[in-house]
């Protein structure tokens, strides 16, 4: 019984040293590497329903 009990509290020991370790921080993206997407989006979809209304007139 005493050797069950102490196998049971040296694996709580290492769940709990486990679990105190701080995880590494997230990477920093890029400055400057996102776009605006307003722009070539609007473009994309005018070129869509300029294409769409010209198959519809024909």
């Amino acid at each position: 019984m005493a050797q069950v009990f102490s196998f049971f509290i040296a694996m709580l020991a290492l769940v709990v040293s486990a679990f105190a370790q701080a995880p590494a921080p997230a990477p920093a993206p890029d400055t400057g590497a996102a776009f605006s997407l307003t722009i070539p989006g609007v473009l994309v979809g005018m070129g869509f329903l300029v294409t769409a209304l010209a198959h519809l007139r024909n």
